[in-house]
C-alpha cells in the first residue's frame, strides 16, 4: 500500500511529531507499506514554517512599537533576519531527520510537462479552481498519477493500492460527503487505463491508519484469486511467460518411469517433443509481500517420449504398445516412443502486478501422473 500525504492533512505539524503520523508510520513499517510526502508538500510546509517565524517577528515588532509609544523607549527586535535564517536552517535539518526516522519517502516532482498542466488550468479542470488557482495541487495530482501508472491495465483490482490523505475535498473530490476523486480526475485515471479503485481519498491521517489497519492481505488475496481463476488470467502475459519457461525446461528432459506415470517396463523416458496444448490450473496463491505473489500452477501437456523396453517385455505386450523405431537398439533393448499427457507443477514468484515472473521452479507432478496411470489400468480391467 502506498500512502501519499497532502499539506492540508499535516497543517501545523511542522516537525511531523504528532501521534497520528507516528502511529501511521509504525503500522506502515510493520506491514510493508510506504508513506510518501510529495516534494510540493515538503516545500509548502517549509514555507508555512517560515511564515510563522516572520509572523512572530511582526508581532514582536508591533508590541515593541506599542511599548515605545507608552514609554518613549525604543528597544531592538530580538527576532532579526539573522535569527530567522538560523532557525530556518535548523528547522530544515530537524525536519529531514524526522522524515527519515518515520520512514517517509519524498515523492519527486512529476515528469509531466507543464503544457498539460497549463491546459488543465485554462480549462479549469480539477484540481484547479474556477479562478485558476491550484498549481501546487495539480503537481501533487500529477505525481499521484505517475505512481498509479504502475497499476494500469489491471482490471482485477477492486481494493485500493494508493491512499491519498487530504482535507482539500473541494479540489480533489466530488463532495465532502463522497470522498471519491472528482470526475475530472476519474477521467484522467480511466484514460490512462488505471482502475479508479486503485486510489482511495481520505480526509485525515487517522482515516488512513484505519484503512491500512483493516485492509489485511486477505482482501488483496481474494481479488488476486478471483482474477487468476478467471478467463483473463489464462490469456495474460504471465501465462505466456509460464509457457515460455516450460518450453525451455522440457526438451530432452529425462525422468523415472513412475514420475511420468509409465509402467516400470518403460525405461528412461525422455521428452523428444511436445504439443503446445498446455492446460493450466491454479493450485495456490500467497501474498508474500507488497511486491511479490506466490502462485503454484498445475500444468498438463502432451509429450512424445523416447523410451527403452527390454525385448522380452515387449513381446509380452498385447495392448497399448509403444511405437518401436529400432528393434535392435542393443542386444537387450528396443528403442520406442510413446505419447502421453503429463502433469507438471510450476512454483512461481511473480510481481504484484501479475506481469513478470521473478522466480520459477518446475517439477514433474508424480502424484497426478501416477493417478492417470491407475485410471488407465482400471479402465483396462
Amino acid at each position: 500500500m502506498i500512502i501519499i500525504i497532502d499539506t492540508s492533512s499535516i497543517h501545523g505539524d511542522y516537525f511531523l511529531k504528532r501521534a497520528d503520523i507516528s502511529r501511521l508510520a509504525i503500522i506502515a513499517r510493520r506491514c510493508g507499506h510506504t508513506i510518501f510526502l510529495p516534494e510540493v508538500v515538503l516545500r509548502e510546509i517549509k514555507k508555512h514554517y517560515l511564515e510563522t517565524l516572520l509572523n512572530s517577528q511582526k508581532e514582536v515588532e508591533k508590541e515593541l512599537k506599542n511599548f515605545q509609544r507608552k514609554t518613549g523607549d525604543e528597544l531592538p527586535n530580538p527576532i532579526t533576519g539573522l535569527v530567522i535564517n538560523q532557525h530556518k536552517r535548523k528547522y530544515s535539518k530537524g525536519l529531514k531527520e524526522n522524515i527519515k526516522a518515520l520512514g517517509i519517502s519524498i515523492l519527486p516532482l512529476p515528469s509531466e510537462g507543464h503544457n498539460s498542466i497549463l491546459d488543465k488550468a485554462i480549462l479549469r479542470k480539477k484540481p484547479f479552481k474556477q479562478n485558476g488557482e491550484g498549481y501546487q495541487d495539480a503537481l501533487i495530482w500529477a505525481s499521484i498519477l505517475e505512481v498509479a501508472g504502475q497499476y494500469s491495465d489491471q482490471a482485477y483490482l477492486d481494493s485500493p493500492r494508493i491512499i491519498f490523505v487530504t482535507k482539500n475535498y473541494k479540489d480533489f473530490c466530488e463532495s465532502q460527503k463522497c470522498w471519491l476523486p472528482h470526475s475530472d480526475l476519474l477521467s484522467e485515471l480511466t484514460n490512462q487505463g488505471i482502475n479508479p479503485e486503485v486510489i482511495k481519498i481520505v480526509p485525515d491521517i487517522n482515516s488512513a491508519f484505519d484503512l491500512v489497519y483493516t485492509t489485511p492481505s486477505t482482501v488483496i488475496l481474494k481479488e488476486v484469486k478471483t482474477f487468476i481463476t478467471g478467463p483473463e488470467f489464462f490469456k495474460s502475459v504471465l501465462i505466456d511467460e509460464a509457457k515460455s519457461l516450460l518450453m525451455k525446461f522440457m526438451p530432452y528432459k529425462s525422468f523415472e518411469s513412475e514420475e511420468v506415470g509409465f509402467p516400470s517396463t518403460y525405461e528412461s523416458p525422455t521428452i523428444d517433443s511436445f504439443d503446445e496444448d498446455f492446460e493450466f490450473a491454479v493450485s495456490s496463491v500467497d501474498i508474500l509481500s507488497d511486491n511479490e505473489i506466490g502462485i503454484k500452477l498445475n500444468v498438463s501437456v502432451t509429450c512424445l517420449f523416447d523410451i527403452f523396453i527390454f525385448k522380452s517385455d515387449l513381446w509380452c505386450m498385447t495392448e497399448d504398445t509403444p511405437s518401436v523405431y529400432d528393434y535392435d537398439w542393443n542386444e537387450q533393448y528396443v528403442a520406442a516412443q510413446k505419447e502421453k499427457k503429463v502433469w507438471f507443477i510450476m512454483d512461481l514468484i511473480v510481481d504484484s502486478k501479475l506481469v513478470s515472473v521473478q522466480n520459477c521452479d518446475i517439477e514433474i507432478d508424480e502424484k497426478s501422473n501416477s493417478e492417470s496411470l491407475l485410471k488407465h489400468i482400471n479402465a483396462d480391467l
